[in-house]
């Protein structure tokens, strides 16, 4: 008898006099653990030793309803695929999994605004046989051998619960989707959902095992998770990995799932909250230096009207910051200005677009929110289609006016179709304003561009 399992018997962690409460530890072969939190630390450190002295255990950590947060991939690959990737990693060429890894790692940066320590643990590869089912004859069932790898993701810094978890998974898998047809089994597959809302996560260290009911023979599978890599700020880090191969108990205290803390680690974001009908987001990478249309002009961030813009936006305009205000452009009367913005914020929906930025429109009037959003649906829109959105104007400061000098607006009749009906200023300038925003819809999404639409007959 190991010493861990000593202490569990002298301690009597195998019962608890409250029936409503909830083993904290799984044993594979069959029994449950309730340690206390005031005896967790003694239970890590004597179960670190007897890994440490080759001991074979069989624990699951039980999820509470604060853990901290961590990942069970599970890679499905044909053997021509593993061979191919094997052959990749060994030549330091690419390791397609790190990879993989990095991109969670960057959804959790987008939810948290910050990148966390995450500690990696693997077990041996394993063959398992997946049944397939012939799509032109469902009733026909075939199997076929495939190697499965796994790994377990720990961010030991990072306290959560279920619902904030399956809504970093929900983003990890749009984020992944480019590896949908790679692997043999679905990116959600991968990303294993039962972790979170039924069962919890194997030690570090134990071993996989199953008790046979009718011969009373547990079985050993082996298979232990162990320490494989460490990224800090993403990157991999050598010195937090030989820390941890140094201190068993430590590694052992960093991977377990289990806190003792009361409190959720604060997310500042969530991308899942975006709207779902912007279609995905496709930047051409060159920057807008310049328009096509010549009718407008970008301002110069020395430009006395460039610095005044921004200092009156940093003052009086709320739920948005200067840092997203990239560019400036004018008209060639100097009647209206446009900051685009990197922001996706839409005052229209009240929440992030999934890719479709946000800009402002700035003249005599003040200065609004409109958006480039184009999709033909209502859900969730305040105020109509978000294309033919403006919020409410934000007058300007007797200085701002002072320096932009602004005037009544002078068309130039010659930049409007001679078939436009409605031949009065309002509608002239919304038809070239249209204009401008289509190009910059085309550039900032490099898409073709969209079929025009009959001109509207709402005032800017």
């Amino acid at each position: 008898m190991n010493k861990l399992t000593k202490w569990l018997k002298i301690t009597n962690q195998y019962s608890t006099d409250d029936n409503d409460q909830k083993p904290s530890h799984l044993l594979l072969n069959g029994f449950k653990l309730y340690v206390k939190d005031e005896n967790l630390e003694i239970f890590n450190k004597k179960y670190a030793e007897v890994i440490s002295e080759n001991e074979k255990l069989y624990i699951v950590e039980c999820r509470k309803n604060i853990f901290k947060l961590f990942f069970d991939l599970d890679f499905l690959l044909s053997d021509e695929k593993y061979e191919i990737i094997k052959t990749k990693i060994e030549n330091n060429e690419e390791n397609i999994f790190i990879e993989f890894i990095k991109i969670i790692n960057d959804v959790i940066y987008d939810f948290f605004e910050q990148y966390y320590n995450c500690i990696v643990t693997t077990a041996d590869d394993k063959k398992v046989k997946k049944i397939c089912k012939d799509k032109d004859n469902p009733e026909k069932v075939d199997s076929k051998e495939l190697i499965k790898k796994g790994f377990h993701l720990h961010f030991p810094d990072i306290n959560t619960n279920k619902n904030i978890a399956l809504e970093i998974r929900k983003t990890c898998i749009k984020r992944l989707n480019k590896y949908k047809n790679f692997f043999e089994n679905t990116v959600s597959d991968i990303l294993d959902e039962h972790v979170f809302t039924t069962s919890g996560l194997r030690l570090t260290g134990s071993r996989k095992g199953h008790f046979i009911s009718q011969t009373k023979e547990f079985v050993d599978e082996g298979r232990p998770y162990n320490l494989l890599y460490t990224l800090k700020s993403n990157e991999h880090n050598l010195d937090m990995l030989e820390e941890y191969k140094k201190d068993y108990i430590l590694l052992v205290n960093k991977t377990s799932i289990i806190t003792i803390d009361d409190y959720i680690t604060n997310i500042k974001n969530n991308p899942n909250l975006e709207c779902d009908d912007c279609e995905q987001e496709t930047y051409n990478n060159n920057d807008i230096n310049n328009l096509p249309n010549s009718s407008w002009k970008r301002l110069s961030k020395d430009d006395v009207r460039h610095i005044e813009i921004l200092r009156f936006f940093n003052i009086y305009v709320k739920d948005y910051t200067i840092k997203d205000i990239k560019r400036v452009f004018y008209s060639e009367n100097e009647s209206v200005y446009i900051l685009c913005s990197q922001s996706k914020y839409c005052t229209n929906t009240g929440k992030n677009h999934n890719s479709e930025h946000i800009y402002f429109k700035l003249n005599k009037d003040g200065i609004c929110q409109k958006c480039f959003c184009r999709c033909d649906t209502m859900d969730g829109r305040k105020h109509g289609y978000c294309k033919d959105y403006e919020s409410e104007y934000l007058p300007c400061t007797p200085q701002l006016r002072k320096v932009l000098n602004f005037k009544e607006i002078k068309v130039d009749k010659t930049k409007i179709l001679k078939n436009n009906k409605n031949n009065d200023d309002d509608i002239n300038i919304n038809c070239l304003f249209d204009n401008l925003r289509m190009e910059w819809y085309n550039q900032f999404t490099n898409k073709e561009k969209l079929p025009s639409k009959k001109k509207y007959n709402k005032k800017m």
